[in-house]
């Protein structure tokens, strides 16, 4: 037998046996690589879940933030559209809050707590953070400078106050606010015009950029983009523009001592309008003083309006305040004795402090003749610490302010009659400056203020919590030894803790978080309701830039 043929028999069944396991070998791969693709699969379907499942998360947290800044708001706006008063006196950032900074547990999920807070600028490692809003009114608001009695010298010299405002820089503002040259504005010619035209209001501080020698590195100093927030850039030294010193704090030039909206709201905490003591109509003045604040009080600032206030104090009249006060008098005598010869007060005229008001169609109250619009209130520092004397019912008469000088009296009387009373007409009072929130530069623009007064407003608001009861009105001046009762008076027309357009960070942060969520905001409660006006969404905070933990109380 052929050898070859005996082994062919044998060489097919090796054949069929390696191609056996060559196709187990196949199989086996091919599951391998199922496997494996499956696996990878998993992989990456539990990665992207993974990935999904931190989007969520993020996205509640991120959510979970806004709706702690947006509750910051919330409770600013609530604040403002309450009692004015509360909102921007009982705390130095012009919150009511008890604290500048409040915990707010908010359940999301896992029992995470969650805070809020309203800052003045992005918080800032080794910089002390500054809760609380910016209150315009804590800077000169250039517009109420064209509606003042003072010269244009006076108004310039205010302006110049301000770091590296030169005299041509302050005429150029006197000039496009349409303040007319003091030979035009002297005090026997009040009624001559400010200006060839009207007055002119400045919408924005930008507008100032067309007063020659007026820069962008002046008005704004840091704040280049102007949204009044110290960014990176402009916290970086020379690194990048603009060039700024670093120090973590944001240097605003002339925009932080300058406004155009800063102004007190005229209307009550119920909508209702201010009595406006200034009015002209005394009688109408009278009628509303008796139904909020009885006769004694009403009687007296009547008094004051037509005969010439004697203060305690005894400080020196200028030459035309005399010169006024002369004329006044004057008015008034010649009005009395008219009465008394054409036989004294009608039938329908009261005869006692005391009994019903009369129709409106007499010009007596209280047995006192209110024929003209009388003498200007400035403030009502002007009623207390005087008296006046006067002819009621035909006898001369001395009545004692009813308003005390005692500084913790003050404190009691002053908040009902502020939120009130008001000394303008309009929707606003403009030209009043908070000296809780005032830089040195602005206070010193006050008439009467000097360095060293306005040094030690500085000092205690550093050393004492502003936010207090005491520091709710200005009498804390008195309190505290600042100012005598003469120089509060002085500058009474000028000074104020409180105001109606405010500006601030809400920043809102969870405690497990790496991140916070800060919205930049305003509001303008000058007319009723308050509104936000600002709201602009600013970049998440970085975990550098996150508020302090704040421990529950």
């Amino acid at each position: 037998m052929n050898p070859r043929l005996s082994r062919q028999p044998q060489l097919r069944r090796n054949s069929r046996v390696t191609l056996s396991v060559r196709r187990r070998g196949v199989a086996l791969l091919f599951v391998l690589v199922v496997v494996a693709t499956l696996s990878l699969a998993v992989y990456a379907f539990s990665r992207l879940s993974l990935s999904h499942l931190a989007a969520l998360q993020a996205q509640r947290e991120i959510i979970a933030q806004r709706s702690l800044a947006e509750s910051a708001i919330a409770t600013s706006l609530a604040q403002a559209s309450g009692r004015r008063s509360d909102f921007s006196a009982s705390s130095s950032n012009g919150l009511g809050f008890e604290r500048a900074s409040r915990l707010l547990r908010l359940d999301v999920g896992d029992g995470i707590v969650g805070q809020f807070a309203i800052v003045k600028s992005i918080p800032c490692p080794e910089v002390p953070l500054d809760f609380g809003t910016r209150n315009e009114s804590a800077k000169l608001n250039l517009n109420s400078l064209a509606n003042t009695k003072r010269s244009r010298d006076q108004i310039v010299a205010k302006l110049m106050r301000a770091p590296g405002v030169s005299n041509s820089i302050a005429e150029g503002i006197a000039d496009k606010l349409g303040i007319a040259h003091s030979k035009h504005r002297t005090a026997g010619n009040e009624s001559a015009p400010k200006s060839h035209g009207q007055p002119t209001r400045i919408r924005q501080l930008q507008d100032l950029l067309k007063v020659p020698g007026v820069t962008v590195e002046l008005l704004f100093g840091e704040d280049v983009n102007r949204n009044g927030l110290l960014d990176e850039n402009e916290n970086d030294g020379a690194r990048s523009f603009p060039f700024d010193n670093g120090d973590g704090r944001l240097d605003l030039g002339w925009s932080g001592e300058w406004t155009t909206s800063g102004a007190e709201s005229n209307f009550r905490s119920d909508s209702k309008s201010k009595i406006n003591l200034n009015q002209s109509d005394l009688v109408n003045l009278y009628d509303e003083l008796v139904v909020e604040f009885g006769v004694d009080f009403a009687r007296f600032i009547a008094a004051w309006k037509v005969a010439a206030p004697i203060f305690n104090d005894a400080s020196p009249l200028t030459a035309e305040q005399v010169e006024r006060e002369s004329e006044i008098e004057r008015m008034n005598t010649f009005d009395e004795r008219m009465r008394l010869q054409l036989g004294g007060q009608g039938p329908s005229e009261t005869t006692s402090g005391d009994s019903v008001l009369s129709p409106r169609s007499s010009k007596v109250r209280a047995g006192i003749l209110l024929s003209n619009k009388g003498r200007k209130l400035n403030s009502h520092m002007d009623l207390v610490g005087c008296k006046v004397q006067i002819m009621i019912d035909g006898v001369d008469m001395v009545l004692v302010s009813p308003f005390s000088s005692d500084p913790a009296s003050i404190q009691r009387w002053l908040p009902d009659w502020e939120e009130k009373t008001t000394f303008s007409e309009g929707p606003i009072l403009e030209g009043r400056i908070d000296i809780n929130q005032a830089s040195l530069t602005t206070l010193q623009t006050i008439d009467g203020m000097t360095e060293a007064m306005a040094s030690s407003i500085l000092k205690i608001r550093k050393t004492c919590d502003v936010r207090s009861e005491e520091f709710s009105t200005v009498a804390w001046l008195l309190s505290r030894g600042v100012l005598t009762t003469a120089q509060l008076r002085q500058m009474g027309a000028e000074i104020t803790t409180h105001g109606s357009v405010y500006s601030g960070i809400a920043i809102g942060q969870l405690e497990v978080g790496r991140t916070a969520t800060a919205i930049h905001f305003a509001i303008d409660a000058r007319f009723p309701p308050a509104r936000v006006v600002k709201y602009v969404d600013l970049a998440p905070l970085q975990s550098h830039q996150r508020l302090p933990k704040i421990t529950a109380d």
